[in-house]
């Protein structure tokens, strides 16, 4: 079949569709998904919290996913290569203490979570050395 599209558009349009499903998400609908969950390591659910402070919440939580930056094209691919993004990320900042790098990681499922410490170690020192003579 002749098609009028590549695999680089499919991602591109996959990218673009799972960006504009993040973004203005419903203020109310925010508190509806947090109200039965627990509150970080707690027993605390944010639905347990007093009205005004859970307000607050939620609209941190709302300006943060109006902020968050479009991952969406970085998560189309390591989807598709079956990777598994990792909870850590490296950043190198400036001497205000504000991030100018900052580098997120996905893994093959098999490799184990010793190895990917490793390979976080590596790239942590070779960011600082890089970045110094590349950023100053």
């Amino acid at each position: 079949m002749t098609t009028h599209w590549n695999d680089d558009d499919l991602y591109r349009e996959a990218a673009r569709q799972h960006h504009e499903a993040t973004r203005n998400p419903d203020y109310m609908g925010v508190g509806e998904r947090m109200a039965d969950k627990t509150i970080g390591d707690s027993d605390t659910t944010w639905g347990r919290l007093d009205e005004e402070e859970f307000d607050f919440a939620r609209t941190g939580i709302d300006e943060l996913v109006n902020d968050a930056a479009d991952m969406s094209r970085w998560a189309i691919d390591a989807g598709a290569d079956q990777l598994e993004p990792h909870e850590r990320t490296l950043a190198y900042t400036a001497a205000d203490g504000r991030p100018l790098i900052r580098i997120h990681f996905a893994f093959a499922h098999e490799i184990p979570e010793e190895n990917r410490a490793g390979c976080l170690e590596a790239f942590a020192s070779h960011l600082q050395m890089l970045a110094k003579v590349t950023l100053g």
